[in-house]
């Protein structure tokens, strides 16, 4: 590709392999790109991303290479800082639905409007069916897409990866889910501490 380059923009004709032995004398190699989030603002994500540490020796965090994640539908009421969650082994329609239908069980006498982002399962006929035959009770607003700062419950897993997930190793998938459900119910249980979180949107 780069020989084809040269001959096309200097008229000069290389053989791939004299054109890797440059590019090895000018200290070039061959790499696999790192992917960066186009929008993001590398040094402030530099202050979040450094610890102390002795000199010459960084520190270092253990990891198996392999990634597992556990899947957790969460909503917030705003007015009591009342936290819901559920834990799934994948995002769909079907798993967001039972999800609707424990919120029911809590709001269905009093009413509630819902305001939930733009995932595909939000809007597939099984979820937008169920929601137009709540109607009574239920209304639903979406917010405007690729706008998580709208988004209170983005200010949870924030507080849950500050409290519970960031820089910590687990083992395995049973660790980690054991230090979920402790975040998750300290939220449960003592609402005054995710508070401050979600005031902006209050």
């Amino acid at each position: 590709m780069i020989a084809w380059i040269i001959e096309e923009e200097f008229g000069v004709d290389y053989h791939p392999g004299h054109v890797r032995k440059l590019l090895h004398e000018l200290h070039f190699s061959v790499q696999r790109p790192h992917r960066v989030l186009i929008r993001a603002n590398p040094t402030e994500q530099d202050r979040w991303h450094a610890t102390w540490s002795r000199v010459g020796h960084p520190p270092e965090i253990p990891v198996t290479g392999a990634r597992k994640s556990i899947k957790i539908l969460g909503a917030i009421e705003l007015w009591k800082a009342r936290f819901h969650y559920q834990r799934d082994c994948v995002f769909n329609a079907e798993t967001y639905l039972a999800f609707l239908q424990r919120l029911a069980r809590c709001y269905r006498r009093q009413g509630a409007i819902l305001v939930h982002d733009n995932a595909s399962y939000h809007k597939k006929p099984l979820v937008q069916s169920w929601v137009e035959a709540n109607g009574h009770w239920l209304e639903v607003q979406h917010l405007p897409k690729y706008s998580p700062e709208l988004n209170p419950t983005e200010r949870l897993w924030q507080y849950t990866r500050k409290n519970g997930t960031h820089d910590r190793y687990f083992e395995d998938e049973g660790q980690l889910s054991n230090t979920l459900t402790r975040v998750f119910g300290e939220m449960q249980t003592y609402p005054e501490l995710i508070r401050p979180s979600i005031l902006p949107f209050l």
